[in-house]
């Protein structure tokens, strides 16, 4: 979810190419992301580390952070 917009997304790999639809949370989720507009910017620019965000206090996190980097 990007907090400010209040904004929901599903986000999936499929084929090496990453989909994504807007909408709410699939049954299927294993992990949710909540985080600011600015900060999903700084993400794909690849201006920060997947690590340093999850360690970080900028990005909230539910369910399995194992599965993230998959």
């Amino acid at each position: 979810m990007i907090t400010a917009s209040k904004e929901s997304y599903v986000l999936w790999l499929e084929n090496a190419a990453l989909h994504r639809r807007k909408g709410p949370e699939a049954a299927d989720t294993n992990a949710m992301l909540t985080f600011s507009k600015h900060l999903f910017l700084t993400m794909m620019t690849g201006s920060v580390r997947l690590k340093d965000l999850l360690l970080g206090d900028d990005l909230k996190t539910e369910g399995s952070k194992v599965d993230l980097p998959w």
